[in-house]
């Protein structure tokens, strides 16, 4: 509600509307609908109940070409949209920029990248925050001059920069996911979502 509030961040609301969440790579997920065409969006996760903290891009922190970028991105590449932009924007929890004692702190995102929020001079990562602590129901929003650049791990550059293609093929053809039962618990979400 409150990114439909605001027309300087209309080009953010219309990607995050538009992104799809993925639990992984494969699997998107879907509404309680059940049906394989009601995607759930990040519009829902926004309009959810869980609290989350973002840090909304204003429209002129992109150029037009980059806006259409992500928006083709959400039709063509979506996983990659969702690691690469949405979720590099977002942390779980009420993260405030209130000056405090320390003079910065490091959070993880949802994308499970980090991020420096530097207290004194107001900035996420390298971006000035022009306004701070939006308050909502379910989390805060921070407006940021800039997009937070993503930035590559090892992995992730072999699997999707497209530089080492060959390398690339062997390497995806061995990825496997598997299920770790110690690091897992039956029931559902504890009181802080884990």
């Amino acid at each position: 509600e409150l990114l439909e509030e605001r027309e300087d961040l209309s080009s953010f609301r219309n990607i995050v509307s538009k992104a799809k969440y993925y639990r992984d790579e494969g699997r998107p997920a879907f509404t309680m609908n059940g049906t394989d065409t009601d995607f759930y969006t990040y519009k829902d996760v926004l309009s959810g109940n869980s609290p989350v903290t973002v840090w909304a891009p204003q429209n002129d922190a992109l150029t037009d070409e980059e806006w259409e970028k992500y928006e083709k991105m959400a039709e063509e590449e979506p996983y990659n949209l969702q690691q690469q932009f949405i979720s590099n924007h977002m942390a779980l929890f009420r993260k405030t920029m209130t000056a405090s004692k320390e003079k910065s702190e490091t959070i993880r995102l949802i994308n499970s990248k980090f991020a420096t929020i530097d207290y004194a001079n107001g900035l996420f990562q390298n971006s000035k925050v022009l306004e701070k602590n939006i308050g909502a129901t379910n989390g805060l929003l921070h407006v940021i001059e800039t997009e937070n650049e993503f930035l590559y791990n090892l992995y992730e550059y072999i699997k999707f920069s497209g530089v080492v293609n060959t390398f690339r093929e062997y390497l995806v053809a061995r990825d496997t996911l598997i299920f770790l039962p110690g690091s897992s618990i039956e029931g559902l979400p504890d009181e802080n979502g884990n």
